[in-house]
């Protein structure tokens, strides 16, 4: 009795939409729940014991049924979750899309950088990075029509969310924030393209991995260098 209406209470999770109702997970829901509404009624009397036994059988039997199916029905989501924690391939639109919103963020981020920093070797970086990424922006939008694929247009929400802090930030603690989230962000990105140059399912998406991995590398090292640097 505890299990089934402790597994009901779970499935409730999965009743969130109306196409959730075509689904087998609430086909199971509503077999488990009427299988708990006929244990609640059925309350036979001391002197049907054959009657209540064959109930209580067939009871457990569906309900056992129903919670093995719920487990059947959760394997590809779990499969899923595993394969993306072990590191899925990326396909070349995944690498595209992610280099396009670090070209715009970071170009965001250093013309923030040109009101916002106080020191002017953080504003000169900054306007480095500003001129390289929107002319990496630029080449993605060629390689793009050329082999196909799309670029994004405007900062998807997650990235929103990485530049969001920066906007209360002035001085001091923008340069260092900012300083530090350039080695941050290049070490991944060098490690993406490092990949991609030879893991890219076409040719010219492997050729400019490759290309760009001496800018990226740029300017990495003049983030360290930067970090280095007594605050003035």
């Amino acid at each position: 009795m505890v299990c089934v209406k402790s597994t009901t209470r779970a499935l409730d999770y999965a009743i969130k939409s109306r196409t959730a109702r075509n689904s087998p997970v609430f086909r199971l829901q509503m077999q488990i729940r009427s299988c708990n509404t006929a244990q609640e009624r059925y309350n036979p009397s001391e002197s049907d014991p054959k009657r209540r036994f064959r109930m209580k059988r067939i009871l457990s039997a569906i309900c056992c049924s129903a919670i093995c199916c719920l487990t059947l029905c959760c394997l590809p989501a779990l499969a899923q979750k595993e394969h993306a924690a072990k590191g899925a391939a990326m396909t070349d639109q995944d690498f595209i899309n992610m280099a396009a919103q670090t070209d715009m963020m970071e170009a965001h981020l250093g013309q923030m950088a040109a009101d916002q920093a106080s020191s002017q070797d953080v504003k000169t970086y900054a306007q480095m990075l500003v001129t390289d990424h929107i002319a990496d922006y630029q080449q993605l939008g060629t390689l793009a029509e050329k082999a196909g694929l799309t670029v994004s247009t405007g900062l998807d929400a997650a990235h929103n969310k990485m530049i969001a802090p920066f906007e209360k930030l002035k001085g001091a603690a923008f340069d260092s924030r900012y300083v530090q989230t350039m080695i941050a962000g290049h070490t991944e990105a060098i490690g993406v393209y490092t990949k991609e140059s030879s893991d890219a399912q076409s040719a010219d998406v492997k050729a400019y991995a490759t290309a760009t991995l001496p800018t990226l590398q740029k300017h990495l090292d003049g983030a360290k260098a930067l970090s280095k640097k007594p605050a003035k």
